[in-house]
């Protein structure tokens, strides 16, 4: 049991770690046996979406007050990089298969797409939307969005 309620959760790939977010921006670390806290982060911004990257190294998070997508580090919870330019909540993180790659949706009604090594903006598309979540296929050929509404938006994106 903890004080604040969670708004998402993911495990690590390797199934040993769970990583718990909250609306007051607290990301916790937290093994799934004992249920014991092995690190936690204040954002100081509403964490909504959370996805560990394919390679188990990192977590992308999206947060609110600050429209930001942040790249934690799995083990230390460190912000490794943070991708500002939405406007509005960012409530959709996912990473391309390859792992190079992010993916973010928002209140906003875009979706981007980051080069994460480079923290470079280098795909926006608008759909004039509010979106809710997103998610690479398996292929990470095509995206999958959704609206706040509840519409499905799917496109391909030309990125092996």
């Amino acid at each position: 049991s903890y004080p604040q309620s969670f708004s998402t959760v993911a495990w690590s790939r390797d199934g040993a770690r769970i990583f718990l977010a909250s609306a007051p921006g607290i990301v916790r670390c937290v093994d799934p046996v004992t249920g014991s806290v092995i690190s936690s982060v204040d954002l100081r911004a509403a964490a909504h979406a959370m996805e560990v990257s394919p390679d188990g190294s990192a977590i992308a998070v999206g947060t609110e007050e600050t429209s930001t997508a942040l790249v934690l580090d799995a083990t230390t919870l460190e912000v490794r990089t943070a991708l500002p330019g939405h406007t509005e909540a960012v409530r959709g993180v996912s990473w391309h298969p390859g792992g190079t790659r992010l993916a973010t949706c928002g209140y906003d009604g875009t979706v981007r797409i980051w080069d994460v090594d480079r923290a470079e903006l280098v795909g926006v598309v608008d759909t004039k939307e509010r979106l809710g979540a997103l998610a690479w296929s398996q292929d990470g050929l095509s995206l999958v969005a959704v609206t706040v509404p509840g519409n499905i938006l799917c496109w391909s994106t030309g990125l092996e």
